[in-house]
């Protein structure tokens, strides 16, 4: 059956760098093939962007910029209030300004949110639960018989429970793990499937050859109090780790206070932020990968890069990295104490020990999610429903 004239929405806070802005561009991409598909970012999604690694500019609209050309109104308020800010930003990115939200702008947005819904046939969220809009655009989509999709990221946390009932019109869930998944037990209807993430620059992480030793570590992360770096970085400015190097790859709001933290220690390396269609370089020029603890996982993105390098992985019990690697050895709680003996039992490894695991880090990614496994995944379930609004 031809579903070329079927119009699948994406729809999220999708902005700049992260997990979510590659995970949308690459399901777009995905679905590009079976369908006419557009991404709508509920917020501000500039032209650098990593969406645009997967799709064209014109599939990609934000609302800021859709407020700004729509109403003239909110456009002047946008304008004044870019005048006041000495004029930083492009124009449109001061829609939603104080002024603006005092003056129900939401009612605004979702008025123009609703305008671009109602011409879909099916709404693919990626977004948090808790995610602004995401509830109006839910309750108006199954007014309007729309499918819906909802691909959950970050941790569904306890808050989400609280009057949201509004979650049981949602078609079909797609969670990155089972332990992300039984947070949504509770509702009446939670029909979901699982589908983990893949390594998008696939090709290039499974040419990093088997690793031999276990020297050196290399964490990516957002610099966020949340992310707990501070955790990796109070272990290697142990004494005995002296001769061991943390690299870390990422910006955020705390990495000069974090530089502080690690300025006596020379093996603890800060390399900035590395786009993602590079860091395939740096997998292959280190042993050992770390995931840190972050509450509100759902992946990480990097650790699946991790097992298709081959990396030995340190990983805190966060997102689906416990479903991804069930037997590994080099779990840790989020606590200097506990990465220290993790670290030491790798230190300890030899030589064969470590080929090993590298290569059953690599197969447990072959086997389980190679990128045509993860996109056969998507456009199966997507095939259901739009056999469901023929």
């Amino acid at each position: 059956m031809n579903y070329s004239q079927k119009k699948i929405l994406i729809l999220g806070p999708i902005g700049d760098f992260g997990g979510r802005e590659l995970e949308a561009g690459f399901i777009a991409n995905t679905l590009s093939n079976i369908a006419d598909v557009k991404i709508l970012s509920t917020s501000f999604c500039p032209k650098s962007s990593q969406v645009f690694d997967f799709v064209k500019k014109n599939q990609v609209y934000h609302i800021p910029n859709i407020i700004y050309n729509k109403s003239l109104f909110y456009r002047g308020l946008a304008y004044l209030s870019y005048l006041k800010s000495g004029r930083k930003k492009s124009k449109f990115q001061y829609v939603n300004n104080s002024i603006s939200k005092k003056l129900n702008i939401r009612k605004c947005i979702i008025r123009a949110l609703k305008e671009i819904v109602i011409t879909s046939d099916i709404i693919f969220i990626c977004a948090q639960v808790s995610s602004n809009y995401i509830k109006e655009v839910i309750d108006f989509a199954r007014s309007n018989n729309k499918k819906i999709v909802f691909r959950t990221t970050n941790l569904i946390d306890g808050i989400d429970f609280l009057n949201s009932n509004w979650l049981d019109k949602v078609d079909l869930f797609i969670h990155h793990s089972e332990s992300n998944a039984k947070r949504l037990n509770y509702l009446d209807k939670h029909n979901y499937v699982i589908i983990d993430q893949c390594a998008f620059n696939e090709e290039e992480y499974l040419k990093i050859k088997v690793k031999k030793s276990a020297k050196t570590f290399l964490t990516v992360s957002r610099i966020v109090p949340q992310k707990n770096i501070d955790i990796l970085i109070d272990v290697f400015k142990l004494r005995e780790n002296a001769n061991l190097n943390l690299i870390i790859i990422g910006e955020g709001e705390i990495l000069e206070e974090l530089k502080i933290r690690a300025k006596k220690s020379p093996n603890i390396i800060f390399l900035g932020f590395i786009p993602n269609d590079q860091l395939n370089y740096y997998f292959e020029q280190y042993d050992c990968f770390i995931v840190s603890h972050y509450h509100n996982e759902t992946g990480p993105l990097t650790g699946i890069e991790a097992m298709a390098s081959g990396l030995i992985i340190a990983s805190a019990k966060t997102g689906a990295m416990p479903d991804r690697l069930p037997d590994n050895n080099f779990f840790f709680e989020n606590n200097v104490k506990d990465l220290s003996l993790v670290i030491n039992k790798i230190k300890e490894l030899k030589q064969e020990e470590i080929k090993s695991i590298s290569k059953y880090n690599r197969t447990r990614y072959l086997e389980k999610y190679k990128i045509e496994l993860i996109q056969s995944q998507y456009k199966n379930v997507i095939f259901k429903l739009l056999n469901q609004t023929s």
